[in-house]
């Protein structure tokens, strides 16, 4: 992602009458929020499932270190964040559900399955990498098609979640 800079006269930014020579400083944009620092829950926003879920096959690489921004999600702080992304509870197979809602309307747009390795407890080995499997999205008003979809999942993962999706050319 690009980082912007605006540049504002010191005398400006200090709100004091300009100078006939003003220094000019940058000053770089606060960042995009990060990811939650709290595993995301359902509970955490108010949103409705897939009505008319299309489903396809999806073969996309997770990093070891980006499984845990996955599985954490994110809660938005306010409707300016766009989206609530939440991962439902491992299942014994090691699939988890991570589902991505609209935070002005709550609507669900995309659930991703993703297979996970499984530790000694039947929790997830946040040590190894993941693949996402299947994806799922609303066949109803709202269908941009499955090519567009992909990009939606890849630009949240990498913008929101900070967590990368390797898809094989």
């Amino acid at each position: 992602m690009k980082s912007l800079f605006c540049c504002f006269s010191q005398a400006s930014a200090q709100n004091l009458a300009p100078s006939h020579s003003p220094t000019r400083r940058c000053i770089t944009p606060p960042p995009i929020r990060s990811p939650t620092r709290i595993r995301a829950q359902a509970s955490h926003w108010e949103h409705t499932h897939i009505q008319l879920p299309l489903t396809a096959p999806w073969d996309a690489e997770i990093p070891p270190s980006n499984v845990p921004r996955l599985l954490n999600g994110f809660i938005p702080r306010d409707m300016d964040d766009k989206w609530f992304i939440y991962a439902e509870d491992v299942d014994a197979q090691g699939d988890v559900l991570v589902r991505f809602c609209r935070s002005w309307t709550g609507i669900e747009r995309l659930v991703l399955k993703v297979r996970v390795e499984l530790d000694d407890k039947g929790g997830v080995n946040e040590d190894a990498g993941a693949k996402v499997t299947q994806m799922t999205w609303d066949g109803g008003e709202w269908n941009p098609g499955e090519d567009a979809v992909k990009e939606m999942a890849i630009q949240a993962c990498e913008y929101i979640l900070e967590c990368e999706l390797i898809v094989a050319k």
